[in-house]
C-alpha cells in the first residue's frame, strides 16, 4: 500500500457542514489524496459528501484515494472506564487483521503508538500496522518512532504540523518560532 505523503485532517470544528465539504473539495481538486477522520469530529458526512462527489465527477477515483479513519464503534464515557474494561488487544488486533483478509479494508493501522507499544504489537501482529498519526511538527520531530517506524514499514504520519495553531489543544510556538518566521519572510510569505 502507497500513502501519499501529504495528507488533509478534518478535525477542525465547523459550523457549516458545506464548509467542510468546500474544503475537502479543494484539497481533493488541488491534489491530495490522504485524507483523515474519526468519528469524533463530526465531520464524517461532510468527507462522505466530498468523497461522493469527487468520484461523480471524475476529480479521483477510488483506488486513487488514501483515508485514515480512527475509533472503534465503542462509546467510552470516561477514559477510566476504558482502562478498567477487560478488552483483549490482542483479540481486537486480529478482528481488525481479519477485516484485511475479508477484504473489507485494504490496510490496518494505529494511531499515537510509541516504539515501546508498536513492538508489543509487531510481537503478535500478522499485519503490520501501514500507519501511525503522531502529533508531529518542526518543534516535536519525533526522529526515534520515524526511525523505528521505518525500520518495520509503517507510515508515520503528522498530525498537527502546525502544532495546533488556535486550536483549544495546541500552542502557536511552531508559528511564532523566529526561524520559521524567518523561512516564511525569507521566501516573501507570512506564517499565517
Amino acid at each position: 500500500i502507497t500513502i501519499p505523503l501529504i495528507g488533509f485532517g478534518t478535525a477542525a470544528k465547523v459550523d457549516n457542514i458545506d464548509h467542510m465539504k468546500q474544503a475537502v473539495d479543494t484539497t481533493l481538486q488541488v491534489g491530495y489524496r490522504h485524507l483523515d477522520t474519526a468519528s469524533i469530529y463530526g465531520t464524517k458526512p461532510a468527507l462522505g459528501e466530498a468523497l461522493n462527489h469527487a468520484f461523480l465527477m471524475g476529480i479521483i477515483n477510488r483506488d486513487e484515494i488514501f483515508v485514515t479513519k480512527r475509533g472503534l464503534h465503542i462509546q467510552i464515557p470516561k477514559r477510566r472506564t476504558f482502562f478498567s474494561l477487560p478488552l483483549d488487544i490482542k483479540s481486537i488486533w486480529r478482528g481488525m487483521e481479519q477485516c484485511v483478509e475479508l477484504g473489507l479494508t485494504k490496510s490496518i493501522g494505529v494511531s499515537n503508538l510509541s516504539c515501546k507499544k508498536l513492538d508489543d504489537l509487531l510481537s503478535y501482529a500478522n499485519i503490520s500496522p501501514a500507519i501511525n498519526p503522531e502529533e508531529m511538527h518542526p518543534l516535536w520531530q519525533q526522529n526515534k518512532l520515524r526511525e523505528y517506524c521505518s525500520n518495520v514499514n509503517s507510515h508515520v504520519s503528522a498530525w498537527s504540523p502546525l502544532g495546533g495553531f488556535g486550536t483549544f489543544y495546541g500552542s502557536n510556538s511552531v508559528m511564532e518560532n523566529p526561524v520559521i518566521e524567518e523561512i516564511a519572510k525569507k521566501h516573501g510569505k507570512t506564517v499565517t
